[in-house]
């Protein structure tokens, strides 16, 4: 099973951020950070599986972009499993390849006809502004409020908006809608969005596969879909498992462990909830924050094993 980071910090139920913090009732047990993360796990070990999971990169096995994804490798009968060792990293070591770069990945594309979608002129002309590898806070001052919009305002990085790529790093995740100017992905020197075949090789699609549907249609299937670089190493992986002789393990049905020992102490570190911006919050004084933020009873630690403790 396979599924975005965000799961890890996902409620149950979501509460808007205009009714959180000072002024609005505590939160819910299941409005809290990670409240369906919990439930997730407590239900994999009621149907009794043993269940590994970890967080990786697609680029760690070899794909041409940053793609994260929360992986569970599940056993019904207690076999060992395991979520696959990476085979790349971006400072190669311990005998792991490089990352493979956005040049490497392309090299040797033919596409005579590339489908894709066009940008407007005005969208066309302010990316000329931005060199490879920038985004919208490359441009000019006076064009940032422009080429931003509203988003000018709001919070966060905003690395997205008039992202253009850079030939020597991988690619980011690759959204549904490279056009979108909150999560463009221009290439690198062409004042243009990736076309449809560089979608499909980043992903790891063969050259030759076909998809179905006009530009926009073929841009989600592609963005949807998990890169071909994960789902090999991990059938590889059960693969090596379902010819293993060792048999299985009783004890270790219903047994739902981490892989990585620091990735369960950033889930037991992370704090229950976003609040809302200061600027929405009647009472706005860090002080107010705190006092509301104490409310909340203690966050459960998420006492389970991580691979190394397990027999």
């Amino acid at each position: 099973m396979e599924n975005v980071r965000g799961v890890l910090s996902a409620a149950i139920r979501h509460r808007p951020l205009a009714q959180r913090g000072p002024g609005h009732p505590q939160l819910d047990p299941e409005e809290l950070h990670g409240s369906a993360f919990r439930l997730i796990l407590r239900e994999l070990s009621e149907l009794g599986y043993h269940v590994v999971f970890d967080l990786v990169d697609a680029a760690d096995y070899g794909a041409g972009q940053r793609r994260h994804r929360l992986v569970f490798v599940g056993s019904r009968d207690g076999e060992p499993v395991r979520v696959p060792a990476r085979t790349h990293a971006e400072n190669a070591t311990d005998g792991r390849l490089p990352w493979l770069t956005l040049k490497e990945a392309l090299a040797g594309l033919g596409d005579p006809d590339p489908v894709g979608v066009p940008l407007s002129d005005l969208r066309r002309g302010i990316l000329a502004l931005v060199p490879p590898g920038g985004n919208w806070r490359d441009l000019p001052e006076d064009l940032q409020k422009e080429a931003l919009g509203k988003a000018y305002v709001s919070w966060g990085g905003r690395t997205g908006f008039y992202r253009r790529l850079d030939w020597d790093r991988p690619a980011p995740a690759l959204t549904t809608n490279p056009a979108s100017k909150a999560t463009m992905v221009a290439h690198p020197e062409e004042n243009r969005v990736l076309t449809v075949r560089e979608y499909a090789r980043l992903q790891g699609f063969p050259d030759d596969w076909q998809f179905e549907g006009g530009p926009a249609e073929q841009y989600v299937q592609i963005g949807n879909a998990v890169p071909i670089a994960i789902g090999a190493a991990v059938g590889a992986a059960l693969r090596k498992v379902m010819r293993r002789r060792s048999g299985t393990d009783p004890e270790l049905r219903g047994v739902v462990a981490c892989q990585d020992p620091e990735l369960l102490r950033r889930v037991n570190a992370r704090p229950r909830t976003i609040l809302n911006p200061q600027r929405m919050r009647e009472d706005g004084t860090l002080s107010a924050a705190r006092r509301w933020m104490s409310q909340h009873e203690p966050r459960e630690q998420l006492h389970i094993p991580v691979v190394d403790q397990l027999r």
